[in-house]
């Protein structure tokens, strides 16, 4: 009922900002468990999330898969 309510909220974009916003100035790299563990998100959604801020910049993994750093296209 609550969405109904907030129909215009697009928890994706909540969701996808919270992981973003899971990282700390000064901080080096996370992985996807630890992203998982300050958002309080599944593991699974974190990894998707991750992929799709990955392919638009967001994020930039330090190897294959990860850990990840903030990406330029926040700037």
């Amino acid at each position: 009922m609550q969405q109904q309510a907030d129909r215009p909220f697009v928890t994706a974009l909540a969701r996808g900002l919270e992981v973003l916003a899971a990282f700390r100035p000064g901080e080096g790299a996370l992985s996807n468990q630890e992203l998982a563990r300050r958002t309080g998100l599944p593991k699974s959604t974190v990894s998707r999330l991750s992929y799709t801020l990955t392919r638009l910049g967001y994020l930039q993994p330090e190897g294959d898969g990860g850990p990840y750093r903030l990406g330029l296209a926040l700037l």
